[in-house]
């Protein structure tokens, strides 16, 4: 297993503020492909599709939005208002990735 595709605080949060915004836009549904690559462009920075998706598994671990699947690779995202501030350590996802990862 390789440490690459744990995701730092800075990605996590950079892909959370995207979706924020998009979905105050009211832009709640993407493909999985299309929302990697928007992300990608807006940031300036190449997540690999991995650690991307482990961003969205911990994002919806802390409880700061909900994911959804609502067709093969298509989600929905749901920004959870007035939620409580959270760290990525509270992340099952995220654990289980450093515990898994570490060399």
């Amino acid at each position: 297993v390789n440490e690459d595709i744990i995701p730092t605080r800075e990605e996590i949060a950079q892909v959370y503020k995207f979706l924020v915004y998009e979905n105050g836009m009211g832009h709640r549904v993407f493909s999985d492909r299309l929302l990697k690559s928007l992300i990608d462009t807006r940031i300036n920075h190449n997540i690999n599709y991995v650690k991307f998706r482990f961003v969205l598994d911990i994002l919806n671990d802390m409880k700061v939005m909900s994911v959804t699947e609502v067709s093969k690779n298509t989600f929905e995202f749901e920004i959870v208002k007035n939620a409580q501030k959270t760290s990525i350590e509270n992340s099952k996802t995220y654990n289980m990735l450093v515990t898994n990862c570490k060399v």
